[in-house]
């Protein structure tokens, strides 16, 4: 891997060079720690990335990426709202994006811009790129409410077999973002499961939007438990994962058999018996089903994970009819004809060969639980 930072250049780009074979999203993450995540309308960063065409060398399959980091130049001073009337976006943008953007990445973001002002959540636009395979997703939304949101996208479009040559992330002097990604297919063993392009644009179009939720989402992306590190949880398993992971938290923290055996010989109006117990009960609490040992537990079980999902999933899709029609076609309901689901007697038989002790045991209940008795849909969700 090679990685050049240059932190202090004249000119206030901070460029970042790696090899393909690196985790770059590692530092994408990085990215969104130092610069993106942070930035205000007083102090915000604008960001170019690159993937070369060709390889490194002859004797190396490996691309190049680029990553340029430079502080906005917005124009002074910043202009203030004025209710009833939309933003020109030539006043509120860095100077030298207006010297290098076209007349229509000028129309593009000036729309998306009018429309993350007017909403609350992101603005999703597709583009097909004349001439090519290649697609551009324009994601608009306020700026400061969401982290380590363009390194969650990355992971995104990696899933559906898609890589981007370049991507932007432009700031705005008015509190709004605007990422642009051109994506395109990938070649070779990686395109063999691949879904078409045109199926793999829309869903991330569509994922895009929850992952917005939830971009922090431990069950989504790289996963250390797992060969590899790569986790392979869709968005919507690594949401359902995050919902139940939650869930658990609440509902795992029994105290048990033994705190109530205790409780029956003390006195709970003696005051230094109730304290005893309210000692006790924090601490059965505190270390038995701690945030951190759900999570690992989880983490650990990532084919239980799926099992579970598509559980969750085939019990609360909408029956045949008018809503089911429009989800049909998507990717993520496909995903769902792939495993035959489990009835319940099943999925608890498989759970309690999978896990390793009576700990997990109780977690994955929990999901089988939530599965059983959350009920919850909306047309709105789009599929989500």
């Amino acid at each position: 891997m090679n990685e050049r930072f240059v932190p202090g250049s004249s000119d206030g780009l901070l460029p970042f060079a790696l090899y393909s074979n690196s985790n770059s999203n590692s530092y994408l993450t990085r990215i969104d720690e130092l610069f993106l995540d942070n930035s205000t309308p007083e102090r915000a960063y604008r960001l170019e990335t690159f993937r070369s065409a060709g390889h490194v060398s002859s004797t190396a399959a490996q691309q190049l990426r680029c990553y340029f980091v430079a502080r906005c130049d917005f124009p002074t001073p910043i202009p203030a709202p004025v209710p009833g009337k939309r933003t020109e976006i030539r006043s509120v943008s860095d100077k030298s994006f207006l010297e290098r953007a076209s007349p229509n990445t000028l129309e593009i973001y000036q729309k998306i811009m009018w429309n993350v002002e007017d909403r609350y959540g992101p603005v999703i636009e597709i583009f097909e790129v004349e001439g090519s395979r290649e697609h551009r997703i324009v994601i608009g939304y306020k700026m400061g409410g969401i982290s380590h949101y363009f390194s969650a996208l990355s992971e995104l479009y990696h899933f559906y077999g898609l890589y981007s040559a370049r991507k932007y992330v432009e700031q705005f002097s008015n509190g709004v973002t605007i990422v642009s990604l051109y994506l395109n297919p990938v070649s070779g063993a990686g395109a063999r499961n691949a879904p078409p392009i045109g199926h793999s644009i829309v869903q991330v179009m569509k994922e895009a939007s929850l992952l917005y939720c939830l971009p922090d989402n431990p069950f989504f992306g790289r996963n250390p438990a797992t060969p590899g590190g790569v986790c392979g949880h869709a968005v919507q398993e690594a949401t359902y994962a995050y919902a139940c992971w939650i869930f658990a938290q609440h509902f795992c923290n029994r105290l048990g058999p033994a705190y109530l055996a205790l409780r029956g010989v003390l006195d709970e109006t003696s005051a230094t018996h109730a304290e005893v117990l309210n000692n006790i009960k924090r601490r059965f609490r505190e270390e038995t089903f701690t945030r951190q040992s759900i999570e690992e537990a989880i983490l650990a079980q990532p084919d239980l994970v799926r099992m579970l999902y598509v559980h969750f999933a085939m019990t609360h899709y909408p029956a045949a009819g008018a809503q089911a029609s429009q989800l049909m076609p998507t990717l993520s309901y496909q995903r769902l004809q792939v495993d035959q689901p489990l009835t319940d007697e099943e999925l608890y038989d498989r759970i309690r060969k999978s896990v390793s002790n009576k700990h997990e045991l109780q977690i994955f209940e929990s999901f089988l639980v939530f599965n059983q008795c959350v009920s919850f849909f909306q047309l709105l969700q789009r599929d989500h």
